[in-house]
């Protein structure tokens, strides 16, 4: 059984203070466990909360109520330091703009990245050999196709070996062939390394990849689809994995419908 990693009980982020007319809950009462060694999607149409969702999981934006731990930390309630050093070092990121420093060679890129992890230069080589791209070390960003250039920000997530990837729109301005190369890059990281791999995304190409697809609408969770492994979501006490022990079938998919959305 893979270890859990996250773990949130009724999670939410609002923007804008309690009773402002415009104030906005992006995220309401998420409860959910993500594992070790899985593809997790979250997917969902534009505003449905899944990226302040993937951005609260990476320490990137602090709830407004509710509990996160992430890797055994406390997100909620911590001050930004605690969060910095925590994604530093346990998160890695790859985001729809690989958002690679122009100037730089790849190998370059790698190496800027794992000196601020604190770990030896010297592995730039050895992370992209691992994404099928050792002859591209001294390629600069604008010499890489959109693929090459999303396979190198991989590597550099990769940097230091971090035991969270956080994945947003990994495959977005890419082809089909280039979208499955990165997912596929991303399912072995998850299954070989043991790493738990988190990604939001529009495309449905992704779905293959994954072990879980979570749909939010909303805010909030509405379904679970795929070989679900002990995730459970949306109660008033505490989560337990019984309460959603028995599994539908529609379309040929195994699918949790959703369960107390309006506790």
């Amino acid at each position: 059984m893979p270890g859990m990693t996250i773990e949130m009980h009724r999670l939410g982020k609002r923007y804008g203070e309690d009773g402002d007319e415009g104030a906005l809950w992006a995220v309401r009462r998420v409860t959910l466990y993500i594992y070790a060694g899985q593809v997790t999607v979250l997917m969902g149409p534009s505003g449905s909360g899944k990226t302040t969702l993937l951005s609260m999981l990476g320490g990137l934006l602090a709830p407004t109520e509710g509990w996160l731990t992430v890797c055994g930390q406390a997100l909620d309630g911590c001050d930004e330091s605690l969060r910095e050093e925590f994604r530093r070092r346990c998160v890695g990121y790859v985001f729809q703009n690989c958002n690679l420093l122009a100037a730089l060679t790849a190998e370059e890129n790698l190496r800027v990245a794992l000196s601020l992890r604190g770990e030896d230069e010297g592995h730039a080589a050895d992370l992209l050999a691992a994404v099928g791209l050792r002859e591209k070390a001294h390629a600069y960003p604008e010499e890489l196709s959109g693929g090459q250039r999303q396979r190198v920000a991989i590597a550099r997530a990769l940097a230091g070996g971090p035991p969270v990837l956080l994945a947003d729109e990994p495959t977005a301005a890419l082809d089909a062939e280039n979208g499955r190369q990165v997912m596929a890059l991303l399912r072995k990281r998850a299954h070989e390394a043991g790493t738990t791999v988190v990604v939001v995304t529009h495309d449905p190409r992704v779905r293959e990849f994954s072990d879980r697809v979570i749909e939010m609408e909303d805010g909030q969770l509405s379904r679970i689809v795929r070989r679900l492994r002990k995730t459970v979501f949306h109660g008033g006490s505490r989560p337990c994995a019984a309460h959603f022990s028995q599994l539908m079938h529609h379309g040929g998919t195994e699918t949790r419908r959703k369960a107390g959305l309006d506790s």
